[in-house]
């Protein structure tokens, strides 16, 4: 009994020490997530901007200029499709960082129950 109390003690302290270690890779995550959004949005308004002036884009072999305003922006969207992936990416990264601290969350709070109950006895 005292050997699973000690285990289940020992694995506690490894899962709050993986959540130290997993907490610290959220901020860069997040900065990179705002950080691709930030350029996505710039890169977005400079391609409008340009629409709107007379600029001619090429997409998908297609000349591109002075489309209509009611599809300008779908256009411009378009356009900026690597600033959208990047930007997805980003954001898929972000969410499994919050994902992995989650189970790492959970898995704790299942040890401690376990812990609670072995320790009663």
């Amino acid at each position: 009994m005292v050997l699973e109390v000690t285990n289940v003690a020992e694995r506690i302290n490894e899962k709050v020490l993986l959540l130290e270690n997993r907490r610290a890779d959220l901020k860069p995550a997040a900065a990179k997530m705002a950080a691709t959004k930030a350029d996505h949005k710039r890169a977005l308004a400079t391609v409008l901007i340009k629409l709107k002036n007379g600029q001619t884009f090429t997409l998908e072999g297609q000349d591109i200029k002075d489309p209509p305003a009611t599809i300008t922006k779908s256009i411009a969207e378009g356009i900026c499709w690597a600033e959208q992936l990047r930007m997805d990416a980003a954001k898929t990264e972000y969410e499994i960082v919050k994902d992995k601290l989650d189970i790492v969350c959970a898995e704790l709070n299942g040890l401690q129950s376990i812990y609670r109950h072995l320790d009663e006895t």
